[in-house]
């Protein structure tokens, strides 16, 4: 019985807040004034340069410019885990706001 009147509790005190207070920030380390910059394929590939010698690919998926699915195929993921190539991936677009980014590598 206790648990169910706290259980009661709980969720009234939920309900009351408003959904700001119980979700946290999209972006917590941006300004929600600013402007959120959307990537185009150009900007895509340039980023992912640092595979210089890599065949890349990047069709947007959702055609918003925030849904990417990109495919690089380097010499340089050679004895790299797929974390470690997909991570590699990851940190060349870290500067842009992409809401999804579908990553597959392959050794050439």
């Amino acid at each position: 019985m206790a648990l169910t009147i706290k259980l009661r509790s709980i969720r009234s005190i939920w309900n009351r807040q408003s959904i700001t207070e119980r979700v946290p920030p999209l972006y917590p380390h941006s300004d929600r004034s600013e402007l959120i910059s959307l990537i185009s394929e150009i900007e895509l590939e340039t980023a992912l340069k640092k595979f210089s010698n890599a065949q890349i690919e990047c069709p947007d998926l959702a055609g918003n410019s925030d849904h990417w699915k990109v495919k690089i195929v380097d010499s340089i993921f050679q004895g790299q885990s797929r974390i470690q190539q997909h991570k590699m991936a990851q940190e060349a677009v870290i500067d842009y706001s992409i809401h999804t980014l579908s990553i597959k590598t392959a050794v050439k």
